[in-house]
């Protein structure tokens, strides 16, 4: 074998390898995306129905109050409201939903530079593939500096997801596919 077909011959493997790489961390991105977004939901459903049954039940004390009614029912209800604004104060869901919103916005951002790099720079036959694996770097460095910088998920937020994120994203059919598959390298150099 020639030096130039060996050439080819790394290259189409190297080509293989870093694309099925990059499959894997835009597939991993997309899993934190989708989970920073169910926490950050989660979280602010949490919220609202905390500020609504503290509005809720201070309101009721205070009419209670004004009214001299119910005097058991004001001291618990209002022991009650209490404890619920306590906990709130206490971990503050709305502040945990921000993080997770701005996490799963950054994440998402990184998830459309991987497609853009699956379906646009791996299939490019013009780009010689130390540039595509410098590119490949790039986003594998910026993931885990989101990884670093985010804030951490419990298992939980994966487990409520399933398969179906694949169908949820704007994607194209063949990305979809890409995804959930892998890239199947078609450059020229491959054959």
């Amino acid at each position: 074998m020639n030096s130039s077909l060996q050439a080819n011959s790394e290259d189409s493997d190297g080509l293989e390898r870093l694309s099925d790489r990059a499959v894997n961390g835009a597939d991993s991105t997309l899993w934190t995306y989708k989970a920073h977004f169910e926490a950050a939901d989660s979280y602010s459903r949490r919220s609202r129905f905390l500020d609504v049954g503290t509005t809720a039940g201070a309101a009721l004390v205070t009419t209670a109050l004004v009214w001299n009614e119910f005097p058991n029912l004001t001291v618990g209800l209002a022991i009650l409201t209490a404890v619920a604004a306590g906990y709130k104060t206490a971990t503050n869901p709305q502040k945990t939903a921000e993080a997770n919103y701005r996490a799963g916005e950054a994440y998402h951002k990184l998830l459309n530079e991987y497609r853009d790099f699956i379906t646009l720079d791996l299939p490019d036959d013009s780009t010689p593939p130390r540039e595509l694996r410098e590119k490949y770097d790039n986003l594998e460095a910026r993931r885990r500096e989101l990884n670093d910088d985010m804030p951490n998920l419990h298992r939980k937020w994966y487990d409520r997801l399933d398969d179906s994120i694949y169908g949820e994203i704007e994607t194209t059919d063949k990305a979809q596919t890409q995804l959930k598959k892998g890239y199947e390298p078609t450059r020229s150099d491959t054959n």
